[in-house]
């Protein structure tokens, strides 16, 4: 074989791409789901990858076999990062993966990929791929923040029970019961153009959601339903973006908030509206995590001053499909970039990457 060759990736090797992931991580796994795969990797916007997209290229690249086979991958998710300076070039790493054919082929993508961005994240990476990680550059941050209040004690002590998590039970946070006003806003497309643009303007490093990742995120996702919610009829104060899940094989309920919209000092305002849209619901608990540290604060403080006590990183389970604990109550998140900027306040939430996906025992990763 010759010396490994890093290629980008075009829309004419997605057959390749799909068949590559299942064969490393199982045929049913989510990943490699066509029509999971085409509406992420094919019809997110960004302004800096669309003249790519135009030449027919894909959000990736590879290490292929003299055959033409892939041997290594590396797929991303490009965003147009809100940055101290401007705009700038953004990738969430997706998929990184390597069948052990090209000794240090992982890296060498990864280093590839990090020589053309301003901004590298990698949101929900394991703990064995920290050195790999930390070798190339990149901060890992351990768990990063998740603001979870519980709802209903008895239904999720009943959960773990069942889960066998019994012992779990004595450190759960005390029950909230919020019951303020709140409206359903019809979808993500009904939200105020001026919300919008306000969250945009007050981002001073992350992932900023206009009116077009709105609606592709989660008008146009195809398996899961989002409901909007604010504290007002019209949304103006601000929404929160809520994902109901209920745990497999159960009846119970969990509210996720994936994206969370809000001027600054009304952020314990959509909070509340949101938990006690939860608790109308049914919910066992509602949770948000944000990468934010500067934003998790605020929304922290805000939400004490309405009434609703936060818990950040609780030791309650972060995973319910089936409900389960990991080594932490929250995911990593590995970071770099190019520019003057403080990576523990950069913003990004569960939707900015898939961390937010129909996640089961038969579609996980299968690992041998």
């Amino acid at each position: 074989m010759h010396s490994p060759y890093i290629s980008a990736l075009k829309q004419s090797d997605t057959k390749k791409i799909i068949a590559f992931l299942r064969q490393q991580y199982g045929e049913k796994y989510y990943g490699a789901d066509e029509v999971h795969f085409e509406w992420l990797y094919q019809n997110f916007p960004c302004d800096w990858f669309q003249p790519y997209r135009d030449k027919g290229l894909f959000p990736g690249n590879a290490i292929f076999a003299d055959d033409g086979t892939i041997n290594a991958l590396h797929l991303y998710l490009p965003f147009d990062a809100q940055t101290p300076t401007g705009t700038a070039v953004g990738i969430f790493d997706e998929e990184w993966i390597s069948n052990g054919v090209v000794k240090g082929g992982g890296r060498l993508l990864a280093s590839h990929l990090l020589s053309q961005v301003n901004v590298y994240c990698g949101l929900g990476c394991n703990d064995l791929s920290e050195n790999a990680f930390k070798k190339i550059g990149l901060t890992f941050r351990n768990e990063i923040p998740r603001l979870v209040a519980v709802l209903d004690k008895p239904g999720l002590s009943t959960l773990l029970s069942d889960s066998g998590y019994s012992d779990a039970i004595a450190s759960l946070p005390q029950q909230q019961s919020p019951t303020e006003a709140w409206h359903l806003i019809e979808n993500c497309s009904s939200i105020p153009s001026d919300l919008i643009q306000v969250c945009w303007d007050q981002m001073t490093f992350g992932v900023p959601h206009d009116r077009r990742w709105l609606d592709w995120r989660f008008d146009q996702h195809p398996y899961i339903s989002y409901q909007v919610i604010s504290p007002d009829a019209d949304g103006n104060r601000g929404v929160a973006v809520i994902r109901i899940e209920q745990p497999l094989h159960t009846g119970l309920k969990v509210a996720r908030i994936v994206d969370f919209l809000a001027p600054h000092g009304q952020e314990g305002s959509v909070m509340m509206a949101a938990a006690s849209f939860a608790v109308e619901q049914n919910c066992l608990l509602i949770d948000f995590t944000m990468s934010s540290e500067a934003a998790v604060d605020t929304i922290q403080k805000q939400s004490a001053l309405k009434g609703l006590s936060l818990d950040r990183n609780p030791h309650v389970p972060y995973m319910y499909q089936p409900c389960a604990y990991g080594s932490k109550s929250n995911v990593n998140m590995a970071i770099w970039t190019s520019l003057n900027a403080e990576v523990m306040n950069f913003s990004a939430v569960k939707s900015d990457s898939t961390q937010d996906v129909i996640r089961s025992p038969d579609t996980a990763a299968q690992l041998s």
